[in-house]
């Protein structure tokens, strides 16, 4: 039988701590053997995840792995490979990054030495954003908790209840989950 799972991406990853390593290789397990017996619902190897833990991926950066979350998936680089294949910023570039999530893009332009703006929406993502930044010590990054478009305003942010890594501001965009809404103020990138 072959899975459709890019393991080597997630194997990639390593655990900080010793209890990282542990809780990581588990969730690991938990999540080959539902993904075996369970497919139709399995949404992620992060969603196996029970505790919050520090990972650090083949980069050398250090993010916070949420419990429950997009997360893994965001830190392996599973979720947006197309973005990952043309990123390439240099130092000295400024970039922005719009839905940074918990900041996998900007923490590698600001390794690179590139001047980074992030903007990420949704209020619990973007704390694990800051936290990241933190991890790493990067002082080249700016964060706002804000959503971009094309005016000014406050827009509505739909994200699982219990489950963190995704939102929209589209209320029909998920249905695997109940939702939780969020009054987001909206800024325009020439603001």
């Amino acid at each position: 039988m072959v899975f459709n799972i890019p393991t080597n991406n997630y194997f990639r990853l390593k655990g900080v701590r010793l209890k990282d390593k542990i809780i990581l290789l588990q969730c690991y397990f938990i999540a080959g053997i539902n993904y075996f017996f369970n497919r139709k619902k399995f949404v992620t190897v992060g969603q196996f995840l029970m505790k919050d833990i520090l990972v650090k991926d083949e980069n050398g950066i250090i993010f916070q792995a949420r419990a429950i979350s997009e997360d893994l998936g965001y830190i392996a680089g599973n979720t947006k490979p197309e973005t990952k294949r043309w990123f390439m910023p240099k130092n000295g570039e400024i970039v922005i990054d719009v839905g940074a999530a918990i900041g996998k893009f900007s923490l590698l332009a600001a390794k690179k030495g590139a001047y980074v703006i992030s903007i990420e929406p949704h209020p619990l993502t973007y704390n694990a954003l800051m936290k990241n930044i933190e991890l790493n010590s990067f002082k080249n990054i700016r964060a706002l908790n804000v959503a971009a478009g094309k005016e000014e305003g406050k827009a509505e942010l739909y994200s699982p209840k219990n489950y963190f890594g995704r939102a929209s501001l589209k209320n029909h965009w998920e249905n695997k989950f109940d939702k939780v809404k969020y009054i987001v103020d909206i800024v325009t990138l020439d603001s």
